[in-house]
């Protein structure tokens, strides 16, 4: 091949490269979306990957990212349809199974939430945000001996969890341990001292343990937050 051959070669190539560019803007909107939402502009974020969908309706990483987003906006019921079907075409891994069990229990589904924790967990057994999250759906069909043991493992596998101690103290507290409720908060609270919640629970416990003035200074300090 000559040098003249060779010059349209490459030539061809670019040509080629360019208009497969063109005619698939979904990938331009994909980055975009992306990079917004690195930067926190969820709204922006959600339009790119709108349009990245229009463009093309399989694009199964522009479904994942906008259910992400629309996490992040609170438009649960909007996330946990993205979600779907990003694990429909083939997004089935453990951190999209987390984030549409994070949707199903804002939106109190506790059993789909549970179900996709336990997907997330045979995936990724280690996974202690799982145990955290699955506690929290047993919480809400109000299996707490089922929460009490997640809780247990989440912590096994990250002794720094604030969320973790929190939630086990609250079912600690809905089974009448209140001691061990307090203890729980008390430790909550010592890694997360803006953790409200705790200081509510632990209010509670210290009332069912006749501790009258150690609940009202809880009550008084979460007051303030």
């Amino acid at each position: 091949m000559n040098r003249i051959s060779r010059q349209f070669v490459f030539i061809g190539l670019a040509l080629c490269c360019y208009s497969q560019a063109v005619a698939s803007p979904s990938l331009s909107f994909l980055s975009r979306g992306e990079e917004l939402e690195a930067q926190k502009q969820y709204k922006a974020a959600a339009e790119n990957y709108s349009e990245a969908i229009a463009d093309d309706p399989h694009l199964a990483q522009a479904f994942l990212g906008r259910g992400r987003v629309f996490c992040q906006l609170k438009k649960w019921q909007d996330a946990a349809s993205d979600l779907s079907k990003a694990i429909d075409m083939g997004l089935a891994r453990a951190n999209v199974y987390l984030l549409r069990a994070q949707a199903y229990t804002a939106l109190k589904q506790g059993e789909s939430a549970v179900e996709d924790c336990t997907k997330a967990l045979h995936l990724k057994p280690a996974e202690a945000s799982a145990y955290r999250l699955r506690a929290q759906a047993y919480e809400q069909l109000e299996e707490f001996p089922k929460a009490l043991e997640d809780c247990d493992k989440a912590l096994k596998l990250n002794s720094g969890d604030a969320e973790a101690y929190y939630l086990r103290g609250k079912m600690s507290l809905s089974l009448e341990e209140f001691q061990r409720s307090v203890d729980d908060e008390s430790k909550a609270l010592e890694l997360n001292p803006q953790l409200k919640e705790a200081l509510l629970v632990r209010s509670t416990a210290y009332r069912e343990l006749g501790k009258q003035d150690l609940a009202r200074q809880d009550k008084e300090k979460a007051r303030h937050l």
